[in-house]
Order: C-alpha cells, then structure tokens, then sequence
C-alpha cells in the first residue's frame, strides 16, 4: 500500500465521524460559535479528501494538474494557519462542562487531521516548489552572507558600547525631579501667609469692638 492511499484511508475515516457529528448535532449546535470552526474543518478534510481520491487509483501518484496542485496548497496552508483557533473553539467546549465527549473528540480529530496533513505536505512539498507554491530561498544570497562573515580584512568599525550611549536613570531623575527640600520651604511659607492674613482679619475686628 502506498503512502498517498494509507494517508487517504485516515483521513477519510476522520470525515466520515465529521459527517455522522455534522449530521447528529446540527439542529442542536448550529448556532453555537464553536459550529463555524467545526464546518471549516470538515470541509478542508473533504476537500483534501476528494483530491486523494483519484491520486491513490494511479501508479504514478503525483499531482499533474497545476489547479489540484495549488488547491491542495491552498487548503493546506489555510488549515495550518488557522489550527490554533480550531484548538481553542474545541477546547471551549470541555472548559464549559456539558458537552465534554464532544470536545474531547472534536480535539481527538484535529490532532490526528495535523498530524495526516503534514504528511501529506511533505509528500508533495517538492512539487508545491515547482509549481510555484512555495519559495526556495536562494543560495546566492547565502553565499554572499558567508562571504560577508569571513572576510576577516575588511573594516567594519568598531563596537559600540551600551554604557557610551545609554543615560543612566538615575541622571534622568536628577534633572527632572524637584528637590524635595525647596518643595518643603515653599509649603511652609505659603502656610505663613495664611497664618498672618489670619491674624490680621481678627486683629481688625477686636479694634472696632473694643
């Protein structure tokens, strides 16, 4: 048995339980937030699946058309990209405590669909590269950054210190806090103040009472 006809065996058994789940709990959960995330997945594993599906009947199980190509890629990426909401939504379900069977196997099934989906992105990582999928990084720029590193001649200035262009804090703080002594001094002076205006009000009043 081939590696494309065991990895289309498991994931088709995964979407047959995401069809007997869409099918059981439908009514009950559709508008659930949760249910959103759950039709994303069992369309991406449908989708993959009908891809598979026809490279398994072949000897040569490789993706000649660019379109089934760029499609599976496509699918593929999305469900990686969006893996750790898939997780979380299912995950909600058990912390909420009254569907904690379904949670614990909606999460049963997206660990092994990450696991088949990486297995089958390594199987055609090759040919995602030729059709323009994925992007090599280029040897030349490589090359030059080894170069660059062991060309020991060349002058390429000197370090710079942290303690050369750092401020200590403790500068900053002198030259923007106010000396807690003159702050003092002018409290009391003002609290004078008022106490001679104090003063003479009722040194006012005494005269003409007599």
């Amino acid at each position: 048995m081939s590696l494309v006809v065991d990895k289309y065996i498991q994931l088709h058994q995964e979407y047959r339980i995401l069809h007997l789940l869409n099918h059981r709990n439908k009514n009950q959960h559709r508008v659930a937030t949760w249910w959103k995330w759950f039709n994303m997945l069992r369309r991406s594993v449908g989708d993959v699946v009908e891809i598979l599906q026809p490279l398994g009947r072949r000897k040569n199980q490789k993706l000649k058309d660019k379109k089934d190509g760029r499609f599976l890629y496509r699918t593929l990426h999305k469900f990686f990209q969006m893996e750790s909401k898939l997780y979380y939504s299912f995950n909600n379900i058990i912390k909420l405590g009254q569907f904690i069977t379904l949670g614990v196997v909606l999460v049963g099934i997206l660990g092994r669909v990450h696991s088949i989906y990486h297995e089958i992105f390594e199987l055609y990582k090759e040919q995602f590269i030729s059709m323009g999928c994925l992007r090599v990084p280029k040897k030349n720029a490589q090359i030059e950054e080894a170069h660059v590193t062991n060309n020991d001649n060349e002058e390429l200035g000197e370090l710079i210190n942290d303690a050369d262009v750092l401020i200590e804090p403790s500068a900053l703080l002198k030259q923007d806090v106010i000396p807690s002594k003159n702050i003092k001094n002018e409290s009391k002076s003002s609290k004078d103040k008022k106490k001679k205006k104090k003063k003479k009000k009722g040194s006012a009043i005494d005269d003409l009472f007599g």
